[in-house]
């Protein structure tokens, strides 16, 4: 399968080095379509992250260390698990709009102040989505393999990727709710992140389309968009990528990295 069709987190190496019990399911006040997981329990400052399609907060964040990274960094770390995916059920019907709802309703739950979040492929286009519509409720981001074109039909036309029936369900109700980058677009400083090999993200093209936005809007760029390209990564592994995961850590809490091209 090449690797210019996947459009989220799948097949991402299990690496074994978490414990199973960092995976907490959480309480909701009432039944929601996703799943919020308590995964640490530092007294920190919060932080959400958010998988991508055909993965789930353990596959795309327990088992790449970056609960633990972010755990060690002093951070609460809290994590949404998508509709058929990880345990939680499918759902007859969903739109991104809806998934965008309960992910702010999630930030809203785990803390009063604005979070800082953590989105990946899909996970990254609904994060945007979500910080853009509730500019109150996030303060920093950082968007991984962010692409600003919808791929949901190209991967419902991929035969060896995305066989889960109900996952492909979710697929096919989010294509027919499809994502536009220019519809909103988020004013929080971000990061974004690719691998070099990544077709589907050129994060320097994703910056500079957020910075004429953010000019137009105001006359001025607003804050800057920082970019790491990782070399001989792609789609899948880059989450895997412990120098993306360091740069991820010392954004979020305000300290910029500097942007690294291929470094």
């Amino acid at each position: 399968m090449s690797e210019d069709r996947i459009e989220a987190g799948s097949h991402v190496p299990q690496l074994g080095d978490e414990p199973a019990s960092a995976v907490n399911p959480t309480t909701a006040d009432t039944p929601t379509a996703t799943v919020l997981r308590e995964l640490t329990t530092t007294p920190g400052p919060s932080v959400l992250l958010i998988h991508g399609l055909a993965s789930s907060s353990a596959a795309n964040w327990v088992a790449t260390r970056w609960v633990r990274s972010l755990g060690t960094a002093g951070f609460h770390v809290w994590a949404v698990d998508l509709p058929a995916h990880g345990m939680v059920r499918p759902v007859p019907s969903i739109t991104r709009e809806t998934l965008c709802a309960e992910i702010i309703g999630h930030a809203r739950r785990i803390s009063s102040d604005p979070v800082v979040a953590v989105g990946y492929s899909l996970g990254a286009q609904l994060l945007y989505q979500c910080a853009a519509s509730a500019p109150s409720r996030f303060s920093r981001l950082v968007l991984g393999g962010f692409s600003m074109v919808d791929r949901l039909t190209a991967v419902l036309e991929t035969p060896d990727f995305l066989v889960d029936p109900a996952q492909r369900h979710l697929a096919r109700c989010l294509v027919s709710d499809p994502f536009h980058a220019d519809a909103a677009v988020p004013h929080q400083p971000a990061l974004l992140f690719s691998g070099a090999d990544d077709a589907w993200s050129t994060p320097g093209d994703h910056a500079v389309f957020l910075a004429a936005r953010r000019r137009r809007r105001t006359g001025e760029s607003e804050p800057p968009t920082e970019v790491h390209v990782e070399p001989k990564r792609d789609h899948v592994n880059v989450v895997t990528s412990k120098r993306v995961r360091d740069t991820a850590v010392r954004f979020l809490p305000g300290r910029t990295p500097g942007a690294s091209h291929g470094a």
